[in-house]
């Protein structure tokens, strides 16, 4: 294994602006206004809540929607040729069952789930956060708003860190999330970036 590097960075410290990452931001921050997300045609706001038991057969049909490429961000490895409900049941977790120390929320439109977010502790007791959005809803918002959701979690379950593992390519992953969280840390090791933020106690 890679020894992983660590530093302590502030967003666009470490190195200059990448034009193409700049630009990337500047179409994702369009398509999150309202304007844009309502030229969309029959676009809605999408809901965010709590994660159900019943949400099971939704999720499924929600990994079966995302593209190899989406799944391959969120598993860090091709898994396209697993059934769909294994591919859920990786993306759930245990979150819809009893573990205290677990959320989850989906984001859906009309019923439909396009977006699921896991946050399990860890064993140094820091939240590890995972996110997955519907190909025809990224750069929407979706999100940011189901991170935003598992946040606030974390601050009344007295979690004071979140960390998420995301590839370190492309780099917009990486340096969005530390746009929105000036204080977090990152390590890499090989492709992977992981990102350490602080949280708010609510």
């Amino acid at each position: 294994m890679t020894q992983r590097t660590r530093s302590s960075v502030r967003p666009w410290s470490r190195r200059p602006d990448d034009p193409a990452v700049v630009d990337e931001l500047r179409i994702i921050a369009e398509r999150r206004s309202p304007l844009g997300a309502d030229a969309r045609p029959g676009a809605v706001r999408p809901v965010v809540r709590d994660l159900a038991a019943s949400d099971r057969g939704p999720v499924e049909d929600f990994a079966t929607r995302c593209s190899d490429e989406t799944l391959r961000r969120r598993f860090h490895s091709p898994v396209a040729h697993l059934r769909a409900d294994r591919v859920s049941a990786l993306l759930l977790g245990d979150a819809c069952g009893t573990r205290a120390a677990v959320a989850g929320v989906v984001a859906e439109v009309d019923g439909v789930v396009v977006g699921v977010g896991t946050l399990h502790r860890n064993v140094v007791g820091d939240g590890e956060l995972a996110v997955m959005v519907e190909d025809a809803w990224h750069g929407t918002g979706v999100g940011s708003r189901l991170t935003s959701a598992l946040f606030r979690f974390a601050g009344r379950r007295g979690i004071h860190h979140i960390v998420a593992d995301v590839l370190a390519e492309p780099r917009f992953l990486v340096e969005s999330l530390q746009r929105h969280h000036l204080d977090a840390s990152i390590a890499f090791d090989g492709p992977v970036a992981t990102i350490r933020m602080p949280v708010v106690a609510a």
